[in-house]
């Protein structure tokens, strides 16, 4: 009764149409594992071990296995909050012998809070590694964090205003213009939305979104 497994498998064949991107071709495995405790009735504690192989088809990138072991809780307690939040350590294993190691700090959460029936605030954050797109550098760190307000105006039109902040951070060096460092862009993202239902089963949505990078 307090116990529960999960098992979860996903493959992604990742092929981009443009030839200057052939470098980023590849392919992801993904196998995760998660362990639920419940310790109230609608809270649980969770262990989470996935493991991430990537395999590109060109020999620009290396290849990598990645192993995240995450703590986390989630939870359902009223019908007004839910969401979940877990952390923990990523380490990113390259098969090219002259690229080291590395580990991270990794996190996800995301927590849903009805203020009304008709009111409600989504927060969403991250860190999490990804890969380059970039054929000089080993991979990159992504901070993620974004905030949704969500109105219903009528019993058919409900309101979305959002506004989020993110930043890939290179793990390379990279040489531009004469100088080398770092390479971090930085993104910010507003976005509007109105969506109207015209039965349970049939909706339609229409926005706006404006985004903005900054490089270093």
């Amino acid at each position: 009764e307090r116990f529960m497994l999960r098992l979860d498998y996903a493959n992604y064949f990742v092929d981009y149409t443009a030839s200057r991107n052939d470098f980023r071709d590849r392919n992801d495995n993904t196998v995760s594992a998660y362990l639920f405790y419940l310790f109230r009735p609608k809270t649980s504690l969770f262990y989470e071990y996935e493991f991430v192989d990537v395999g590109y088809r060109d020999n620009v990138l290396s290849d990598s296995t990645e192993h995240h072991s995450f703590i986390g809780v989630q939870w359902d307690v009223t019908a007004k909050s839910k969401g979940s939040v877990k952390a923990g350590y990523g380490l990113k294993d390259f098969s090219n012998s002259g690229i080291k190691n590395n580990n991270e700090f990794i996190f996800e959460a995301q927590v849903d809070h009805k203020f009304t029936a008709k009111t409600s605030l989504l927060l969403k954050a991250s860190r999490k590694t990804n890969e380059t797109n970039i054929s000089n550098t080993d991979y990159m760190i992504s901070d993620f964090i974004e905030a949704q307000y969500i109105q219903k105006l009528t019993g058919k039109i409900t309101a979305n205003a959002g506004l989020s902040y993110g930043q890939n951070a290179y793990h390379s060096d990279i040489t531009f213009g004469g100088r080398r460092k770092k390479l971090k862009d930085d993104y910010i993202t507003g976005m509007l939305a109105l969506q109207y239902k015209f039965k349970e089963w049939l909706e339609m949505d229409t926005g706006y979104l404006l985004g903005r990078r900054n490089s270093s």
